[in-house]
């Protein structure tokens, strides 16, 4: 065999969509001889017509072309990747020689299919498939290479979380929570960060490694404040961002950086949306104290060490007890009592708080149906609901439920939310509140004042009942501002058609003042303390009807 060039090509279908820059035009993937510079090129672009002739043959009609001094050969691929050779001789080829051009072509062949199949693989190991950006498993590769190059002064690792993406999935759908992502990694390649890796770590969670001089709240916070189209609506994203220096920290691999910025991140959406953090000791030892908690919180839950007591709520006008509201109490095995505002945030964020909640309700039921037992029939039994727990799927399913479980009148049960809950995701929150309504629930809102406090989603919110937070009652005392905004609050109650409950009234005259501005109703310690359910029959006044 007197060989002067051997050249190979092959193909793409059109159709293929794993790729987005496939070229369905035949590729030059293999030259030697004196066809070496067409690698990489197309097969229009081959000089020698008949060459291009008998290539684009073998590859339409899919079968081997044989002239006296060439030998074309095809070879079929996998999924319409297709593969010819052509060798051209100085000399009339025999026909052996064309069988063991054949099989030299076959592993020519074989090669390239295995070059295809490497490349493919690595793709599906270091990039993402919905957003074609580098995967965890790539930025944190090259941290790794970073940190043993030793160059890690200045650099910084940021991950980007967005605020309330789960709402935003439930709400208006995960496809179109797909195309936000999608948008917002375009964003992070077109943003001006030279020579930094940007990644999509996880969910909607977005990695960039680079120079602290880009790596920056002040860099990447910007990216996001112009909002994004998708399917024709406007979107406006908030995000939260957890930083890690690697100079200052004494990690060793890529995945404890990741975990550290992952740490620092908690902390920022622990503070509320759109927060930033980094990394240090101190958000550390706060991390390994939430940790402790949440451990212990668990195993006081499946080993009953929760317990719920109930305050009164009283009219002002009558100085009747209307209602009580549940409250959750947790005394440790040493028998200290854990504050609500330590463990409440930890259960919420752990996702815990759905079981407390839940078992919350049941038990206020079940209460609820000895009060009526012992003729208190025209008490409310107001229970808090969490953020977390609202947005769950089933919640509507499971109020009922334990309504129907406990035999309890539904207009007897008041669900508390508060500010935060009404003001994510609108429509969601509108739609199952008018659900809750229309099953007889009450609703109030509770702490109002010191959230979201959007006016335009009190107007259109159906709900029943406004609850001033302790921290205006308190003002009372001190101050006349404080009386202006409880004055105003109780007048927007009064305005929207809400009954208004002041919190944590303490004092003779907090309750002579709130009565003066139209509050209706209020509970505190002034009225009477949260105590058990044993406790609260023995406080109440008796029964009408009942001898005194």
């Amino acid at each position: 065999i007197e060989p002067e060039g051997l050249m190979c090509v092959s193909t793409r279908p059109a159709s293929a969509s794993d790729d987005p820059i496939a070229d369905p035009q035949p590729i030059i993937t293999a030259a030697m001889g004196r066809y070496r510079y067409l690698i990489q090129r197309h097969l229009t672009e081959i000089d020698d017509p008949r060459i291009a002739e008998c290539l684009t043959r073998c590859l339409t009609e899919r079968h081997n072309v044989v002239d006296e001094c060439s030998l074309t050969l095809f070879f079929a691929g996998r999924e319409g990747h297709d593969f010819a050779a052509f060798v051209a001789s100085a000399a009339p080829l025999r026909e052996v020689d064309q069988h063991l051009l054949e099989v030299f072509c076959i592993n020519i062949a074989l090669c390239a299919d295995n070059i295809a199949l490497v490349s493919h693989l690595r793709n599906q190991a270091f990039v993402d498939r919905l957003v074609s950006l580098p995967n965890r498993t790539a930025f944190i590769d090259a941290v790794d290479q970073r940190l043993k190059s030793g160059e890690c002064a200045g650099m910084v690792i940021a991950l980007i979380d967005v605020d309330q993406f789960a709402e935003i999935n439930d709400m208006l759908g995960h496809h179109y929570g797909d195309h936000l992502l999608c948008a917002m990694a375009r964003r992070l390649e077109q943003a001006p960060l030279d020579q930094c890796l940007v990644a999509r770590i996880a969910g909607d969670k977005f990695g960039v490694f680079g120079d602290e001089r880009l790596v920056q709240p002040e860099i990447l916070q910007p990216i996001f404040t112009t909002p994004f189209n998708i399917q024709e609506v406007q979107h406006t994203v908030s995000i939260s961002m957890g930083l890690v220096q690697l100079s200052a920290c004494f990690a060793e691999r890529g995945a404890e950086l990741i975990k550290d910025a992952s740490i620092a991140l908690k902390h920022a959406k622990s503070s509320g949306i759109g927060q930033t953090a980094y990394y240090s000791d101190t958000i550390r030892t706060e991390t390994r104290e939430r940790t402790r908690l949440l451990h212990e919180l668990r195993h006081a839950f499946n080993h009953d060490h929760l317990f719920i007591v109930y305050q009164p709520q009283l009219s002002l006008h009558s100085e009747e007890v209307i209602g009580v509201e549940a409250l959750m109490r947790w005394r440790a095995e040493d028998g200290r009592f854990v504050p609500p505002d330590r463990f409440i945030p930890v259960a919420e964020r752990s996702g815990l708080i759905v079981g407390l909640g839940n078992w919350v309700l049941r038990i206020a039921l079940h209460a609820l149906a000895r009060l009526r037992a012992a003729g208190y029939d025209r008490l409310r039994m107001a229970v808090n609901v969490s953020a977390v727990q609202f947005r769950q799927p089933d919640f509507l399913q499971t109020v009922e439920e334990a309504l129907r479980d406990t035999g309890t009148n539904p207009e007897a049960l008041e669900l508390e939310i508060t500010e935060s809950v009404a003001a994510l995701g609108f429509g969601y929150v509108e739609k199952l509140l008018h659900q809750l309504k229309s099953a007889g629930i009450g609703v109030a809102i509770d702490d109002f004042g010191t959230g979201f406090s959007s006016l335009s989603y009190l107007d259109r919110l159906p709900a029943d009942r406004l609850k001033i937070d302790k921290s205006f009652v308190w003002a009372l005392d001190s101050q006349q501002p404080g009386r202006r905004i409880a004055d105003i609050v109780i007048e927007l109650g009064r305005k929207l058609g809400m009954n208004v409950l002041a919190e944590g009234v303490e004092t003779a005259a907090q309750t002579s003042l709130l009565r003066d501005l139209g509050c209706d109703d209020a509970q505190g310690y002034y009225f009477g303390k949260p105590m058990s359910l044993d406790e609260l029959l023995s406080w109440l006044p008796a029964p009408r009807g009942e001898s005194q």
